[in-house]
């Protein structure tokens, strides 16, 4: 285990997905690295996730709060970005999860990285229905980006970013569906990629496109996060 006292927070949007968000939490608490925080915001889920938070953490371990109301992903990002405690940032999709030695990889490369505010790994995709496995590798930068990143290329949880970072990109635009989100994001050419796409936020690719305008990640060959497909299961 890498012997260091950096810290990590993991911050998970949910509306609780039962069996899906209960295996988002089992990967957090099986890491080999001991210095974590999870946040888990509950956007006005019909049955409140914080079963879960009382099933698998104790209270240093843990932040929980739930929307009165449904507020959406982005507006639930923000929320667990303001109650950050610790150095570095990740997202954890509540119906995806993390490889058992991530954060002590992390740590590792951190350690060896010093002057790097951000890093980016490799993933797995998971498709049990049609029954296969594929990766989606990691992205290599020479110099910070003056255009999107081609999307498709990055998800939650395959990058993380020292918290000094959202002084520079700020937090994600707040709105009430992923075609206000684009128009309010302003990245040229993303607005028409969700309404052909049809991806449900894309708040992964603003975040990236931000971070990246600022500094040069540190890519890590490594598959650290596996994507479940939804509604494959």
């Amino acid at each position: 285990m890498a012997s260091t006292n950096i810290t990590f927070s993991i911050i998970t949007p949910t509306l609780n997905r039962g069996r899906h968000l209960k295996r988002a939490c089992e990967s957090v608490i099986r890491q080999t690295y001991p210095h974590w925080e999870h946040i888990i915001v509950d956007d006005a889920a019909d049955e409140p996730a914080k079963i879960f938070v009382d099933m698998f953490y104790a209270k240093e371990q843990v932040q929980y709060i739930r929307h009165d109301r449904r507020l959406e992903r982005v507006n639930s990002y923000n929320d667990g970005m303001k109650l950050v405690r610790n150095e570095w940032v990740l997202f954890l999709d509540d119906d995806d999860e993390i490889m058992p030695f991530t954060l002590e990889y992390l740590a590792k490369s951190i350690e060896e990285n010093p002057d790097t505010k951000i890093f980016n790994w490799g993933g797995l995709v998971t498709d049990k229905k049609a029954g296969w496995i594929r990766t989606r590798d990691p992205i290599y930068f020479q110099e910070v980006l003056g255009g999107p990143v081609e999307s498709g290329q990055i998800v939650n949880g395959q990058f993380m970013f020292h918290k000094s970072c959202l002084e520079k990109t700020g937090l994600f635009p707040e709105a009430q569906n992923c075609y206000i989100f684009a128009d309010a994001g302003g990245i040229p050419g993303y607005d028409s990629s969700v309404r052909t796409l049809g991806n449900p936020w894309g708040q992964d690719f603003w975040m990236w496109y931000q971070l990246t305008r600022h500094y040069v990640p540190k890519k890590l060959d490594w598959y650290l996060y596996i994507t479940h497909l939804r509604n494959t299961e």
